[in-house]
This record gives C-alpha cells, sequence and structure tokens, in this order.
C-alpha cells in the first residue's frame, strides 16, 4: 500500500506542461503566422509553472540523494546533447560541463533548489519570508551583470520564488490541487478565466514589444534589452496561469495522459535530440500546413518518448542505476 495517495492532478498538469514544452520549441523552428505569439504566450508561464510543481513535490532528503538525482543525469546528458552536437550536427562546441546545454539548466536549477531546501527550516513563518526576500533577488539580479548562464546561476535565483512557493504550500498543509469531490466556487473559476483572458489580450497587443527571451531568465537585463518591470509582468503573468491550472485540470486519472505526466523527465530530456535533428535535416522548415502538423508532431514526439521501452531503455541514463 502506497504511503501517500498520487495526486493525479498533477501528473494531468505536467502533461499540459510538457505538451507545451515540445510544442513551443517547434514554434521556435516551425515559423508560421501566429506561431511567435503562440512561443511567447507559452514561455511566459510554463517554466515557472513547471518549477512550482516541482517545489510542491520536493522532499527534504540527504545531500547525497539529491546528487545522484539530479547531477548524474546532468551530466550523462550534458555529455549525450554535447556528442550530438559535434558528431551528428557537426557543430562546433566543446564538452564542458559548467553551462548547462538548452534545456539541462533545469536539471541543475533543480539541483541547487533542493539542497537550498536542506538548508530552509521548516519553520512556515520563515519559509513566507524566504520568499519575500526570494522574490526581491528574483528582480535585483538582473542588475548584476556576472550572474548569467554559468551553472544556471541567473534561472535558479529567478525562478526559485515558484519554487518555494510550491514547497511552503504543500508544507503549510494548503491543498491547492483537488483531492476530493469538493466544488470550487464559481467565482473563483469566473476571476481566473477573467484573468486568463485579460493576460493574452495584453500580451497580444504587446507582442511586437515583448520578447519571448526576457522569460528565460537567463541574462542580466543589459544583455536581454529588458528591465524589472518585464520581469515583474512575466511573475504576474506565470502566477495567473498556474492558478488557472489548479482549478480547471481534471483530477482524475485519465489514462494515456496521466501516464505521460508521471514521466515527463524522460520526454524533457529526450525530445531535444529529436527537435534539433529534424531542424538541421531542415524538415521543419519546409513542411506543409503547419497548423495541423505541428500537433501531429509534438504528439509523435511526446507519444515516443514516453512509450515504456524507451523509458526502459533510458531509465539508467535518468535514474542512477547503482544504488546501494
Amino acid at each position: 500500500m502506497e504511503k501517500y495517495k498520487r495526486i493525479y492532478q498533477i501528473d494531468n498538469i505536467k502533461f499540459v506542461l510538457i505538451f507545451l514544452v515540445v510544442f513551443g520549441h517547434l514554434c521556435e523552428q516551425m515559423s508560421f503566422k501566429g506561431s511567435g505569439y503562440l512561443y511567447l504566450l507559452i514561455y511566459s508561464f510554463h517554466m515557472p509553472a513547471f518549477v512550482f510543481l516541482s517545489g510542491y513535490c520536493c522532499k527534504k532528503s540527504s545531500g547525497e540523494r539529491i546528487c545522484v538525482k539530479y547531477l548524474y543525469p546532468y551530466f550523462v546528458f550534458q555529455t549525450f546533447y554535447v556528442a550530438f552536437s559535434r558528431y551528428i550536427m557537426h557543430q562546433n562546441i566543446i564538452f564542458q560541463y559548467t553551462t548547462p546545454y538548452w534545456l539541462l539548466w533545469y536539471l541543475l536549477s533543480l539541483f541547487f533548489w533542493n539542497l537550498a531546501i536542506l538548508v530552509i527550516s521548516d519553520s512556515n513563518r520563515r519559509i513566507k519570508q524566504i520568499v519575500v526576500v526570494g522574490s526581491i533577488m528574483a528582480i535585483m539580479v538582473g542588475y548584476e551583470s556576472t550572474i548569467a548562464y554559468y551553472l544556471s546561476l541567473s534561472r535558479t535565483i529567478v525562478l526559485f520564488p515558484f519554487f518555494l512557493c510550491g514547497y511552503y504550500l504543500k508544507r503549510e498543509g494548503k491543498h491547492i490541487f483537488k483531492t476530493d469531490n469538493r466544488k470550487i466556487n464559481s467565482v473563483y473559476k469566473a476571476l481566473s478565466i477573467l484573468s486568463v483572458g485579460i493576460t493574452c489580450f495584453i500580451i497580444l497587443k504587446n507582442r511586437a514589444i515583448l520578447q519571448a527571451s526576457w522569460a528565460y531568465y537567463s541574462n542580466p537585463y543589459r544583455v536581454q534589452g529588458d528591465g524589472a518591470d518585464k520581469r515583474i509582468f512575466f511573475f504576474f503573468t506565470s502566477i495567473v496561469f498556474i492558478i488557472f491550472l489548479c482549478l480547471f485540470v481534471p483530477k482524475k486519472k485519465m489514462g494515456i495522459i496521466t501516464w505521460i505526466g508521471q514521466n515527463t523527465m524522460t520526454i524533457f530530456l529526450l525530445h531535444g535530440f529529436i527537435i534539433r535533428y529534424l531542424a538541421y535535416k531542415n524538415v521543419l522548415q519546409t513542411i506543409n500546413y503547419p497548423y495541423i502538423n505541428i500537433m501531429v508532431v509534438t504528439c509523435g514526439i511526446i507519444l515516443v518518448c514516453s512509450c515504456k521501452p524507451v523509458i526502459e531503455l533510458f531509465q539508467p541514463f535518468i535514474i542512477y542505476p547503482w544504488r546501494k
């Protein structure tokens, strides 16, 4: 018998988010009418939402287990991606492990966030204070020109408040995910829909000004050409969409959707190889009927990367296979 009851709504939300991750990366490669807006909209919230869920699911562990869980796959896939870029796509790139390759920043940031949880007091009051201080640091770090891609420090600092908020809500017993049949107040739902609609409209009207790269949080303001006001806007956008997902994504087990949501790490780590290779072969840039085919390609990549044979094949590279 499981000690903790699995919250299927979290798995279902993770499915939505991993779909947006793959879809967003394809929008980056497949230029079609509206792709820029979709890419901007997705990047305005999808990774902060993932970080929030990671914080909510976080449990205190030993430093050794944290290293094994996050640094092991980081070094493995950093090696794989660099080798793939050098020998398959013939790019001039060197083997190094201090600057994460593309999407691997998330593993390195997870490592630092989980280490931070080890030294943070379990006092709810103290955690709230750190959330406030961390939010201020997330805004102010953009003015520091030395904090950027190296060791994923910029993203780690900027997105830490989302991780800590998820952890705090779990610690305080705030069951934001639906675990029973109680109905949510329709007023909350209406306000959430209205907030999402207004946010989407603002992004649409300002799509010529806003840049998706500002939501990467990987460089100081002077490099990205943005400022603290833009970062605060994207923070509020992320909060609006996180609340929306928590209110509207179904709580029940949903077959393949829930299964995919339970295997997002495999999809996250593997889909980059497929997208980079398709782009290298100019398959994505010349594809016909982009509105239909981008959905087909997204679903195809997700299904391939989440099928049992692929998961079993790559499990030793993702989960340390020589545990005591």
